[in-house]
């Protein structure tokens, strides 16, 4: 009986382990689908607004509105040459990149300007995902078609998603291993019961050859 229910209670950690496994790479795609999908518009307004005229306030409010979406960390807009234009964070403002957080993911920077489309990476530490899409700047007096390529840079918090994934996943595989457990408790006592009324059988088999 112990025996099944330790490997009960081993399948049940195996089983705990899988979801949560699944459950951090379905959050974690599902995070990275919305991260994508904001960031491409966004950069896209950004981009329209740039080649107005008298926009910056606008572009100031919507970058502040990024960065401040709940498990957006920051949102920031570096120039051509990487400097800070635009940020959640006012202070930043003016700030080379190596000041920033975006300072890591500067080779990147140059892919982006190159190829004109956006990336999602994931943080070293599995912590963020950070988006790198690229915003085209108002072409210059003699520019038939824009030279300046922006890059609009946000942080996607996934500490929250984790543990709403873990906890999930916790009560599932709770709920999968108590019945696991269950059965193997029931499949103990049928399997005792069974053996119980063999061994009465044979008893009796026994005792009836000796009696003659």
């Amino acid at each position: 009986p112990a025996a099944l229910v330790l490997f009960g209670s081993l399948a049940g950690l195996v089983l705990f382990l899988f979801e949560v496994n699944a459950s951090y790479r379905l959050a974690e795609n599902s995070a990275k689908a919305n991260l994508r999908g904001v960031t491409a518009q966004v950069s896209q307004v950004i981009e329209y607004l740039y080649r107005s005229s008298d926009s910056e306030s606008q572009i100031q409010a919507l970058v502040s509105r990024l960065g401040s979406y709940q498990d957006y960390l920051s949102a920031i807009i570096f120039s051509e040459n990487n400097t800070v234009i635009q940020s959640n964070d006012y202070r930043q403002i003016g700030n080379a990149m190596r000041d920033t957080r975006a300072f890591k993911y500067q080779s990147e920077f140059l892919k982006i300007r190159q190829a004109l489309a956006g990336v999602i990476l994931k943080a070293d530490n599995g912590d963020r995902l950070i988006a790198l899409y690229p915003v085209l700047l108002k072409s210059g007096k003699y520019e038939i078609k824009p030279s300046r390529v922006a890059i609009l840079f946000v942080e996607y918090d996934l500490s929250g998603i984790n543990k709403k994934s873990f906890a999930s996943a916790f009560k599932r595989a709770i709920g999968s291993s108590i019945v696991l457990v269950f059965f193997c408790l029931l499949f103990c006592l049928n399997f005792k019961s069974t053996l119980s009324k063999r061994f009465q059988k044979q008893f009796a088999a026994i005792i009836d050859l000796v009696e003659g």
